[in-house]
């Protein structure tokens, strides 16, 4: 999920804003950035619900499950318009040109989110990390890996965004 939606999200991003050639090049490159991330979101959320399912867990039982499954629509319905409006081109100019503004601030702003859901999911796993293994140090490797891999996120995120 990291690798669909802070990961390839972020570069669709940047490809389209900074991104190398032509502008038709980085229309290319954004849509095909955001529709590996898609694929790779839609795995994620399904293997989620599979592990879930043969674990005996239940679906949505946490901020991070819910968050996750938010940001996922909204990252759906931000595809669904880039893909209707700006590649197909159903609308027309008019239409394109009023529907832009809301597709980049929403492209934008949807990635708080998904780097909250990180976090939150990393925030989970080490409370399970903590109730399975009683007497674990906060230093376990795990955990310390933990929380490097959430501030990774954070300052790429803080990286990315500064060069739009």
């Amino acid at each position: 999920m990291v690798t669909a939606f802070i990961v390839l999200g972020m570069e669709g991003v940047v490809m389209y804003r900074v991104g190398p050639g032509s502008r038709p090049t980085r229309k290319l490159l954004h849509v095909v950035c955001n529709t590996l991330a898609l694929v790779v979101g839609t795995v994620g959320v399904y293997f989620v619900f599979e592990f879930h399912k043969k674990n005996g867990f239940p679906d949505f039982y946490s901020t991070h499950s819910w968050m996750g499954m938010a940001t996922s629509v909204v990252f759906v319905l931000q595809y669904l318009v880039g893909f209707f409006f700006f590649v197909a081109k159903l609308g027309g100019p008019v239409m394109r040109a009023a529907v832009l503004p809301a597709h980049q601030y929403f492209g934008l702003v949807s990635h708080g989110p998904a780097v909250a859901t990180v976090i939150t999911g990393i925030f989970e796993k080490q409370t399970f990390f903590s109730k399975c293994v009683p007497g674990a140090s906060n230093f376990e490797p795990a955990k310390v890996w933990a929380n490097w891999v959430a501030m990774s996120v954070v300052f790429a995120t803080v990286v990315a965004m500064g060069h739009l």
